[in-house]
């Protein structure tokens, strides 16, 4: 009999370990399972979408030759089959079966396995300040989001990032190309945090000043100012003028269905691995950014992730 292999989660983590298995076990099933439309994009090309360095967002989703990577391409070239707009809504780990539910017209079924691996990433970190549910506060994840602050994207406007991390830092970059008027706020003193040493970071925003960005660290937003859309950030008792705000302060793990399922969680809040990627269930892995990563030359469990939940006062617990 083959082995069932099914893999939740489409992106960057996801496609590779689906790929990466067929590879190794060419005789196995191996299905790959999303509940998006888009799979197998790269997250990282986004800023340059919304700033037309990247023309179609076909290319986010593409090989080095062109080739969209979608489900007929899995199946050609990699021999995995996607079930997309498939959203896994339990884990039965004593049959070792999933429980499935198509998004559009809501039918339930189910699918066995003999190994499971969730990939199901991380989502962004949405702050609980007053009026964050404003229509023009946007984050930046998925192909979704890209196509909004694209559109939302008004030269002469004025936009706010919040959170000076690798996705604020790149999106500021967008929209100042697109000829917006942006400002980044980050909580801590320095941008970059966790990434850079302050000497470093500090060129860092010397040259985003000296390309038009207006930078204020060491600033924490409590609220935001407007009815219908979003008129102004609010920090302290100052008010800052926005058009348009991108939140940025971080992501947390998708743990949702590992945490309902009995899985161990970490003491980031993500799934707890050992070296092999297994959790404590023998049949069930988890990879990226939904399961704890260790420093390769520490070893210690990387809190990177914890980033924007840490400094808004969120417990591990409160992760979806």
């Amino acid at each position: 009999m083959k082995m069932r292999i099914v893999v939740i989660g489409a992106n960057a983590a996801g496609a590779k370990a689906s790929s990466k298995a067929k590879r190794i076990n060419p005789k196995a099933e191996v299905t790959l399972i999303d509940r998006g439309a888009f799979i197998s994009y790269g997250a990282c090309g986004i800023p340059y979408f919304v700033s037309d360095t990247v023309a179609d967002v076909k290319e986010l989703m593409s090989t080095a030759v062109g080739v969209v990577r979608d489900a007929h391409f899995f199946k050609k070239v990699k021999g995995v089959t996607v079930q997309s707009g498939i959203e896994v809504t339990g884990i039965d780990r004593e049959s070792k079966v999933v429980q499935l539910l198509e998004t559009t017209t809501g039918q339930s079924s189910s699918l066995g396995y003999d190994r499971l691996i969730l990939a199901t990433g991380s989502s962004p970190f949405i702050p609980a300040i007053d009026k964050v549910g404003l229509p023009n506060i946007l984050t930046v994840k998925s192909i979704e989001d890209a196509e909004l602050l694209k559109n939302c994207a008004i030269s002469g406007d004025r936009a706010c990032i919040v959170g000076g991390g690798l996705i604020g830092l790149e999106t500021a970059e967008a929209l100042q190309k697109k000829g917006m008027q942006v400002t980044v706020i980050e909580m801590r003193d320095q941008l970059l945090p966790g990434v850079l040493e302050p000497e470093m970071a500090y060129l860092v925003e010397k040259h985003l000043r000296q390309q038009g960005v207006t930078v204020m660290t060491g600033c924490a937003v409590t609220g935001f100012i407007g009815n219908t859309t979003v008129e102004a950030v609010r920090i302290g008792g100052q008010e800052l003028p926005a058009d348009l705000v991108v939140l940025a302060p971080g992501v947390i793990p998708n743990v949702g269905l590992a945490r309902n399922a009995g899985l161990d969680l970490g003491v980031t809040g993500a799934i707890s691995v050992d070296a092999r990627l297994c959790t404590n269930d023998p049949a069930i892995y988890a990879c990226g950014d939904c399961c704890e990563t260790n420093h390769l030359i520490t070893g210690a469990i990387n809190y990177d992730i914890l980033i924007g939940a840490k400094f808004y006062h969120a417990a591990p617990a409160n992760y979806p």
